[in-house]
């Protein structure tokens, strides 16, 4: 799949990315989470925090860099199921909203 990443190197602090997309488990992926393809997602403050880093001191900014370097900015998001455990209420090719964990 391909995902954007921060990525401190690069201009915009971030990079689009292949990677290999998450796998369903029995129980979902995280508290009965469903997999989506992101059609659309939002522009967190808590995300330029972290490519900015105007709230840490600037003797953490290289442990903050290194901590989301790689991660997936964003936190809310709208698009399509694509895999959901049974029982969740979800199918694949529903259309819904949701909140991205940290996958830290």
């Amino acid at each position: 799949m391909r995902a954007a990443v921060y990525d401190p190197g690069a201009p915009q602090s971030t990079s689009v990315v292949d990677q290999a997309a998450p796998k369903l488990h029995k129980k979902g992926f995280c508290r009965g989470g469903v997999l989506c393809e992101v059609r659309s997602c939002g522009a967190n403050p808590v995300d330029a925090k972290f490519v900015i880093g105007d709230k840490f001191p600037e003797s953490w900014l290289p442990w903050a860099s290194r901590r989301v370097a790689g991660s997936t900015p964003g936190f809310d998001f709208s698009g399509v199921v694509i895999d959901a455990p049974a029982g969740s209420g979800f199918a694949a090719g529903d259309e819904g909203f949701g909140v991205a964990e940290d996958p830290a």
